[in-house]
C-alpha cells in the first residue's frame, strides 16, 4: 500500500519574482531534506521578463533603457530557454516536489505540467499553446470560447488540474505568510 501523498498549497497573490525565486530556493532545500512535504506556490508577479540560459539581449521585444519606463523589471535565470514574459493575471505554479519519490523522471515531469495547462484551457475551450512553430503566444483570456471567471477562481482551477495530473490524494492550503523568507535567510 502507497503511502498518502499530500500537498501543500500556497495562495501568494501578487510577489515580485526576486522574492518569489528566494522562497524557492529556500523551499527547494527544505523539501530535499524532508522538513516539508510536496509545496506548490500559486502567485503572479508584476511585470517582469526573464532570460533563461539561451538568453540572447537582441531577442527583447522593447530594449532594456525601456524596461524600467514601462515598470517593467528584467531578470537573468539559470532555467533553460530564452525569454519569457511574467505578467499580471497569469496564474503561474512553482512546483517543489520529489520527482523520485513520485517516480518520474524530467520528460514525464514536463509531460504532466503540459497536462495541466492543456485540462485547464479544455475547461474553458481548447487554445493553441504557444511555442508551437507558426502560433503567436494567446492567452486563456482572448481564446476562451466562454467568458473566464475572476482571476482566483481559474487559479484555483489550475492548482485542481495539478492535484489531479498528479496524483495527488490530499491537499493542505498554508498561508502565505508562514513562508516568505526574511533578509538575511537563505
Amino acid at each position: 500500500m502507497r503511502a498518502r501523498r499530500v500537498l501543500e498549497i500556497c495562495r501568494m497573490g501578487v510577489i515580485n519574482y526576486a522574492d518569489a525565486l528566494k522562497l524557492q530556493e529556500k523551499l527547494v532545500l527544505d523539501r530535499k531534506a524532508g522538513i516539508i512535504p510536496d509545496t506548490i506556490l500559486s502567485l503572479q508577479h508584476p511585470p517582469t521578463y526573464t532570460l533563461g540560459k539561451r538568453r540572447t539581449d537582441h531577442n527583447l521585444l522593447i530594449p532594456l533603457s525601456d524596461l524600467k519606463k514601462i515598470g517593467a523589471q528584467l531578470h537573468y535565470t539559470q532555467r533553460g530557454g530564452d525569454i519569457t514574459f511574467h505578467g499580471p493575471r497569469q496564474a503561474i505554479l512553482y512546483p517543489i516536489i520529489a520527482l523520485r519519490e513520485m517516480g518520474l523522471g524530467a520528460r514525464l515531469y514536463v509531460e504532466k505540467l503540459e497536462r495541466t495547462m492543456i485540462e485547464l484551457s479544455s475547461q474553458y475551450g481548447h487554445i493553441v499553446p504557444c511555442g508551437i512553430a507558426n502560433k503567436e503566444v494567446t492567452s486563456l483570456k482572448r481564446e476562451a470560447e466562454v467568458e473566464l471567471p475572476a482571476e482566483d477562481v481559474v487559479q484555483d482551477r489550475l492548482v485542481s488540474c495539478f492535484v489531479e495530473i498528479f496524483g495527488y490524494d490530499s491537499t493542505v492550503w498554508k498561508d502565505s505568510d508562514s513562508l516568505m523568507v526574511s533578509e538575511g535567510e537563505t
